[in-house]
């Protein structure tokens, strides 16, 4: 099992860093190679400025080299209607519906899917 971090941080005076968001993923065989996504998570004060999708860029440009992952999968509850809006932007599809949520795949080497670019941008709260 592989486990990969993400941090997307600005240097905020000396040694200090303060994180505007977080991505969690590994991999691990399941018959077939995916990439399963645990976590996303970015500071309420940077929501819907970008950084959400520039972890899941970096995700994407990571994973998608490496021809023995297929795809990136993650499960999301049903309740989350805001994670769910955001996974289907990003070009995911419901895959299975489970008794709580649904677990959604991202192919890699889908020639008619890749996440839709964006910018990030930064300014003081």
């Amino acid at each position: 099992m592989l486990g990969l971090v993400w941090l997307i941080y600005q240097s905020i005076h000396k040694r200090k860093l303060h994180i505007f968001g977080v991505l969690l993923c590994y991999t691990k065989a399941r018959g077939r190679n995916i990439a399963f996504l645990s976590n996303i998570a970015v500071a309420s004060q940077y929501r819907r400025r970008g950084v959400g999708s520039a972890l899941m860029r970096e995700l994407s440009d990571f994973y998608r080299p490496q021809k023995d992952i297929e795809s990136i999968e993650l499960n999301v509850q049903i309740t989350n209607s805001i994670a769910i809006k955001f996974y289907l932007e990003h070009s995911f599809k419901i895959k299975e519906i489970r008794d709580l949520g649904y677990t959604m795949e991202y192919r890699l080497h889908s020639e008619s899917q890749s996440f839709r670019r964006f910018s990030f941008f930064y300014s003081n709260p």
